[in-house]
């Protein structure tokens, strides 16, 4: 905030205008602007830093993504929104004073307050700054569709809102909207069934050599038909080492072996765990070794090495693994929990059975994994 620049002032002074008036704080007149202006140079605000994200663009040559997944930490930061609003006493709070938007009226700051903030969105960008009848008149012609459109939208959505809020659990209770104001259509229709994870045999499509080429798989759901509202829960009350956890996970799961472990997402990514073949890495090792002591053309001798380095560095993940917890393999891979006060992890699995070897093709498929470490 720059007290010198007008266009900071403006926006603060009408701003704290509508504010005034949605509290019912302007009986007696709106605010002075120099005390507005006052208060506002002296109020510390905290320095504004951009988001690091990488933001994909299908129209600027990006790749586009899939539907975004909810993640564990959408599905706690949704219940712990619902909790707080639901404490809520409402005849505590205070009351407010709904406005109707007029563009006509110049002492009400509402296209003053429009005009600024365009301008200042404007300026972020480098355009033009509009004039306020410029803003009046775009306003003008907005006003039908934000009371049509806009307005049923927001209200059918709302009514979904509002049963969040009151822990609805039943999804029958629940509805899809979709509305065409041009020819009057509302259809308002309940929830489709979510996607199943069926077994069976597929053919799927697959780049081999610059030839797309088909692939026959055998999918195995275990259980069938389960969905994304499925999961395994794995509470033991306590955070297992990794070898313990997926020990005990295997005897209650009937016999499935896990060998790769991430975090709940689009794509599997950096793996938490991956099972290592210690004993084929020993022997790499040591036949690397040997054969070393032996050459003497630098080149062989220099893939020799890299080939050692390569065993060592396995073995060394693999130690790793054997010393860490689920919970502590977790946080080295992907940093620490945004909600430090979450009790469990919602993991994904690659999985073999023990009592049986896979058919060629064959893979196994499990819903996601609630493992509670507290």
């Amino acid at each position: 905030f720059d007290a010198k620049n007008q266009d900071h002032v403006d926006f603060v002074y009408h701003t704290t205008c509508i504010f005034a008036d949605t509290f019912g704080l302007t009986k007696g007149g709106y605010p002075d602007e120099k005390e507005v202006l006052k208060l506002a140079a002296t109020t510390e605000t905290a320095e504004w830093t951009p988001k690091k994200e990488n933001v994909d663009d299908p129209e600027g040559g990006g790749e586009q993504k899939g539907a975004t997944m909810v993640s564990s930490d959408d599905y706690e930061e949704i219940e712990n929104m619902r909790k707080e609003i639901q404490k809520l006493d409402v005849d505590k709070l205070v009351k407010l004073f709904p406005a109707e938007f007029e563009k006509d009226d110049d002492t009400n700051h509402h296209v003053d307050w429009i005009t600024i903030a365009s301008n200042l969105r404007g300026w972020t960008r480098n355009l033009k700054p509009s004039t306020k009848q410029h803003c009046r008149m775009i306003a003008g012609r907005i006003i039908a569709a934000i009371a049509t459109a806009t307005a049923s939208i927001t209200g059918l959505v709302f009514m979904e809102v509002y049963k969040q809020i009151l822990a609805v659990e039943n999804i029958d209770d629940y509805r899809w909207s979709t509305i065409n104001l041009a020819v009057n259509t509302y259809v308002i229709e309940l929830p489709c069934d979510p996607k199943c994870h069926r077994s069976g045999k597929m053919v799927t499509e697959e780049v081999q050599d610059d030839e797309v080429v088909e692939v026959k798989k055998i999918l195995t759901c275990i259980p069938d038909k389960f969905t994304c509202y499925d999961f395994i829960d794995f509470k033991d009350g306590k955070d297992l080492k990794i070898s313990e956890f997926i020990e005990r996970f295997a005897k209650q799961e009937g016999g499935l072996k896990i060998n790769f472990l991430s975090r709940k997402s689009n794509n599997k990514g950096v793996p938490m765990y991956q099972e290592i073949n210690v004993a084929m890495y020993q022997n790499k090792k040591k036949f690397s070794e040997r054969m070393l002591q032996r050459m003497k053309n630098p080149t062989q001798k220099k893939i020799l090495q890299q080939s050692i380095d390569t065993a060592n560095a396995m073995l060394e993940q693999a130690t790793s693994y054997d010393n860490m917890t689920v919970f502590e393999a977790y946080t080295k891979a992907y940093g620490p929990l945004e909600d430090p006060n979450r009790e469990f992890l919602v993991l994904d699995a690659d999985v073999t059975p023990t009592d049986r070897e896979l058919e060629d093709g064959e893979e196994i498929e499990i819903p996601a994994i609630k493992y509670y470490f507290r």
